[in-house]
């Protein structure tokens, strides 16, 4: 049993033991783009699966736990993998097609280090046909001057297809950034916190929108090179396997419409996320700007009865009628703080009644069904 194990190694594994890398590589395979993904990581294109000789299978197992951290019915995903019988897949080269080196870690080596020199396209094809070519495909190619193209075919599929990859892993990073919208949302947040979840956000949805036409480009130059090949009516199941590539391309040209789907969704998602990061910061500078009107409301009796006195004669600092000021600002004052406050706590009063009322809700019902029934009871011995 095989855990944690680098996608060289899970190669590696695979070439001495004869068996499909893509069974390893499923078991670790997640939504992270790696950098130094070189010789290993599993395939998608529909060539390249062989059930009859293995594969692996995805699915959730809900599960139920007494004192979750998080979700207390969790969905836990699990793969189950299947090796019928000895596989040799490709790996090596543009890793979609090149043959499986032999069973020692010496071939491994040789395979990787005399690879194809990535000169240019026609070297590589040159190089393909030369090393990794069967003489039913050199048969083939010389009877049909399209089957003379399957290399060609085969390295556009494979560059197509890392491509898939990357933004695949793109979009679900981006997604990921959706799980704390319940935190950015938050109004015990910072002025601080929340500019930073709002700039953050706005970059995701610029990269989320660059992506979006990224796959309308993408999809609008497969579906031309199906116009090309004339592949644009055809289903992929219904193409023959000795055109596998063609059925690829297929393949390839929806999971570019259907990504294009994705990253219109997220966008929209983002885009209402921000609007409630918007709306949450408007509500708290209102509510600032209402704790500067009531600051302001004990300035304004006291400045007006300081302009209406003038504070002059009689009514100046250490005169006889200095008390009247007094006497008129304070109850001001107060007037205003009871008809401000007073409000506030009003409703606060009736937010507070009604949550104790849906509280308590349930069991006055019980309570008056017991009451019903026990009458019907008296009613039916009456």
């Amino acid at each position: 049993m095989l855990e944690d194990l680098s996608e060289p190694y899970i190669e590696l594994f695979g070439s001495y033991f004869g068996v499909d890398a893509q069974v390893f590589a499923a078991q670790i395979q997640d939504g992270h783009w790696g950098e130094d993904d070189r010789i290993g990581h599993p395939q998608k294109l529909l060539s390249a699966n062989n059930h009859e000789k293995s594969f692996t299978l995805r699915y959730y197992e809900t599960r139920v736990f007494d004192n979750p951290p998080l979700d207390p019915v969790p969905s836990m995903m699990r793969t189950a993998a299947n090796q019928i019988e000895e596989n040799r897949p490709y790996q090596g080269g543009y890793r979609d097609f090149t043959p499986w080196p032999e069973k020692n870690i010496s071939s491994l080596s040789k395979s990787i280090d005399e690879g194809p020199r990535r000169v240019s396209l026609a070297e590589d094809t040159a190089y393909y046909w030369l090393h990794a070519s069967s003489s039913k495909q050199r048969t083939s190619a010389l009877s049909s001057p399209y089957e003379s193209t399957i290399f060609l075919r085969r390295i556009m599929i494979a560059m197509l297809n890392s491509t898939l990859r990357r933004y695949y892993f793109d979009l679900s990073q981006h997604e990921t950034k959706l799980w704390v919208m319940q935190r950015m949302i938050d109004p015990n947040l910072t002025d601080t916190e929340k500019n930073q979840y709002l700039g953050d956000f706005i970059d995701v949805m610029n990269e989320i929108n660059k992506i979006r036409r990224r796959m309308n480009w993408f999809s609008h130059e497969m579906t031309i090179n199906l116009e090309v090949l004339d592949l644009v009516t055809h289903h992929p199941y219904r193409i023959p396997d000795h055109r596998a590539e063609d059925r690829d391309l297929i393949v390839i040209r929806d999971k570019f419409l259907s990504y294009r789907r994705w990253s219109e969704k997220l966008l929209d998602i983002t885009s209402a996320h921000l609007a409630l990061m918007e709306t949450e910061k408007s509500i708290s500078d209102s509510k600032a700007l209402s704790r500067l009107t009531i600051l302001g409301s004990l300035f304004i009796p006291v400045s007006f009865v300081c302009s209406f006195f003038s504070m002059n004669g009689d009514f100046a600092v250490g005169a006889t009628k200095l008390w009247v000021y007094f006497a008129v600002t304070l109850p001001l004052v107060v007037a205003i703080l009871v008809i401000v406050f007073g409000r506030w706590w009003y409703k606060r009063l009736m937010e507070v009644s009604s949550v104790r009322y849906r509280r308590v809700r349930p069991s006055l019902d019980e309570e008056r069904g017991e009451r019903a029934s026990q009458n019907c009871e008296k009613n039916a011995r009456a």
